[in-house]
């Protein structure tokens, strides 16, 4: 009797902590408003901060220049430089300004320059290479393990053999790209020996070709009335730099392709025409990354359907290029099923 008393006032009191928990938590609408609410107040405090920094930039440069989908501007920390990386047509103008009174400008602006560059090809996609090292970690332990069987016919012998040279391959190919730090600018860029720039090698190809600069116009007057010279270098990418880039996206295009059943021509058309297959592309709606993704509207969309998440991605999560893949398939996915769910005709869906 006693132990079924203790019972039921454990239940009562479960059912009242319950009840309580139920009682305090808001309803969807009251969620969905609060949580809009956030959105528009990070929106807000995020273009106040792009509104300052902006300022900052014009007192120097006079003009402030945005990133487009085609373009990727990025400006120096001491915003003496400014770096524009056209990924449609294949280039990297990089810009140093110093004040016209320095005795030794040039010097000086080769010097920021050779700096900026460094920066630029140490930009990465952590996350990519984490996922390189795990696949390079394995290919090896399997290497390990092939090198130790003793396989007892000839033909044996030869299907292993097939699989340690496959398992070397991967280690090698897997190896190259982390040694180039998947840098936005990963094989993109070549020595005059020819060698691909990495996080290795960059310091030397950065003081070369910062070495090539030149005045490229006649002083200007900043916003805060300091004279200053504009000293700029162009660096061309490779011949193929767009095959380069589609090629370094194509595995995980594959990959959701495959899961969405996407056709892979149309997903690497539509990045093509959407970034130029620029992971740092931006357009003013605001869209972000490869595949253009809105958060507040398609981005959300795409993050309840394949995460169920009722969340805003953020550009930052967009910026990676396999997040954007996914949610970009997936929101492709999203329409053909459900929005075009009654058209038949693939061509057409």
């Amino acid at each position: 009797m006693k132990k079924t008393f203790v019972a039921i006032i454990t239940v009562a009191l479960v059912l009242l902590v319950a009840s309580n928990s139920i009682q305090s938590q808001p309803s969807f609408e009251e969620w969905a408003k609060a949580d809009m609410q956030a959105f528009d107040e990070f929106i807000i405090a995020d273009e106040a901060a792009h509104k300052a920094y902006k300022a900052e930039v014009e007192e120097k440069w006079v003009e402030f220049q945005e990133s487009s989908k085609e373009e990727w501007v990025t400006y120096g920390s001491g915003k003496d430089t400014k770096a524009k990386v056209n990924f449609e047509k294949g280039f990297i103008e990089i810009e140093a300004i110093v004040e016209a009174s320095d005795p030794n400008p040039i010097q000086k602006a080769q010097e920021k320059l050779a700096l900026h560059i460094e920066e630029l090809v140490e930009v990465g996609d952590e996350s990519e290479e984490k996922t390189a090292s795990g696949v390079r970690e394995l290919a090896e332990k399997k290497l390990v393990e092939l090198k130790k069987m003793m396989p007892g016919t000839p033909d044996a012998k030869q299907r292993t053999d097939q699989k340690i040279i496959e398992a070397e391959e991967i280690i090698s190919t897997v190896s190259s790209k982390i040694s180039a730090g998947f840098s936005v600018l990963g094989n993109l860029l070549k020595t005059g020996a020819g060698h691909v720039v990495n996080t290795i090698n960059v310091k030397g190809f950065s003081k070369t070709k910062a070495a090539e600069a030149n005045v490229t116009e006649k002083s200007f007057t900043g916003k805060d009335g300091v004279e200053r010279l504009k000293i700029s270098v162009k660096i061309p990418m490779v011949p193929d730099h767009l095959r380069v880039r589609a090629e370094r996206f194509l595995p995980a295009v594959r990959e959701f392709c495959e899961k969405y059943e996407l056709d892979v021509a149309m997903v690497m058309a539509l990045m093509h025409t959407e970034s130029y297959f620029n992971p740092k592309a931006k357009s003013h709606a605001p869209a972000y990354g490869l595949m253009q993704l809105v958060p507040r509207s398609g981005g959300l969309d795409a993050n309840r359907f394949v995460h169920n998440k009722n969340v805003k991605p953020s550009p930052r999560f967009l910026y990676k290029p396999r997040n954007n893949i996914e949610l970009g398939t997936g929101y492709l996915c999203k329409m053909r099923t459900n929005e075009f769910k009654k058209v038949t005709d693939s061509q057409n869906a």
